[in-house]
């Protein structure tokens, strides 16, 4: 074989075995797939976020809730006005799972740049699922994926506003 062809020979193999190791990269880091039982945590543009409060606002036109779910911990959701991360959704009024995607579902996490408007990265990849419906509460976890820097898993109880 000649050096042209072994060169060429060489460019190849490195080539594909440079495929390989940016394919198997390219897998999230520290996201699973399924719902994991935990409080919900992740990442929202690279900054870590973790769940502290959340409330549901009931729409009776479409028989689903409204979700806001922030990291700020508070005895009164319901009066919250959050300037920091947060993620927003629509839940059906029902018990079950829910796959996400562009037609039906999405889970918006919002990364809050003040003075800069927010930047809002839409999931359609990932399963919301509600555990619990009650008057005053809902019970619920998700596994939701949008890149490496922007994804959440795990569980959270949030209350029903007016």
């Amino acid at each position: 074989m000649s050096q042209k062809h072994m060169l060429s020979a060489g460019i190849l193999l490195l080539a594909a075995l440079g495929h390989i190791a940016t394919s198997e990269s390219e897998a999230p880091l520290g996201f699973q797939e399924e719902i994991q039982e935990q409080t919900l945590e992740g990442i929202i543009n690279g900054v870590d976020w973790i769940f502290g409060s959340g409330i549901a606002i009931y729409d009776a036109n479409d028989d689903e809730f409204l979700v806001r779910l922030y990291a700020e911990q508070t005895n009164d959701p319901c009066t919250l006005q959050s300037s920091v991360n947060k993620i927003l959704l629509t839940m059906p009024n029902q018990v079950g799972p829910y796959a996400l995607s562009m037609e039906q579902h999405t889970v918006t996490l919002v990364e809050d740049r003040q003075p800069d408007p927010p930047m809002n990265f839409i999931a359609t990849e990932g399963e919301v699922e509600i555990y619990g419906v009650e008057i005053d509460s809902i019970s619920a976890g998700m596994a939701v994926y949008v890149d490496d820097n922007t994804w959440v898993n795990g569980t959270f109880d949030i209350t029903v506003c007016e």
